[in-house]
């Protein structure tokens, strides 16, 4: 029986992006998994990120190497990875079992796991592999529109979440007007 197609990496960063652990200051970049995300963002495979870490520090790191625009919807805090993904996948508008998540920690692997049981979840040491997979071929897309695509829903998301935090916030700035009449 075929394997369901990749739409969806989502990666770990510490000892799966890259080797080490960045609040520790051991992090040593890898070059090699950089040229997988682009890779397969040129097959329309898109990115994401599922990592324990401080965001602003995280996403600094990642703009200097140039990487950071090829990932989407990325979760980067120190809550538990399941609803993480969960809410990745659910942003992105795609079915669980189109998503590969990767991560050095079996006990991360399964949380995933429990909490999105279609998910496929592959050890850190495997990502090396993916490129050879038959599902994870894609389709040629060294245009990127189908990222361009995936950023537009993302900034949408966003929009909608810093604009709208709450429901009174919302009504506030849709400028409703109530005239109450009690003498009808």
């Amino acid at each position: 029986m075929s394997k369901p197609q990749v739409k969806l990496v989502i990666w770990d960063l510490d000892d799966t992006f890259w080797h080490g652990t960045f609040a520790e200051g051991s992090m040593q970049y890898s070059h090699a998994n950089h040229d997988i995300v682009i890779e397969l963002s040129r097959h329309g495979i898109m990115n994401s990120i599922c990592s324990k870490n401080d965001p602003e520090k995280i996403k600094s790191v990642l703009k200097q190497y140039g990487i950071f625009e090829y990932f989407l919807f990325p979760k980067i805090s120190w809550q538990p990875k399941g609803n993480q993904v969960a809410s990745i996948i659910e942003e992105m508008q795609l079915r669980a079992e189109n998503v590969v998540f990767f991560d050095d920690n079996s006990l991360n692997l399964n949380e995933v796991k429990f909490y999105n049981p279609q998910v496929r979840t592959e050890l850190a040491e495997n990502v090396t592999e993916i490129l050879n997979w038959p599902e994870a071929k894609g389709k040629d897309d060294h245009q990127l529109s189908r990222l361009k695509q995936y950023k537009i829903l993302e900034f949408k998301a966003i929009e909608r979440e810093t604009k709208f935090n709450d429901n009174e916030a919302f009504l506030r700035q849709s400028n409703i007007r109530v005239r109450i009449c009690t003498n009808c």
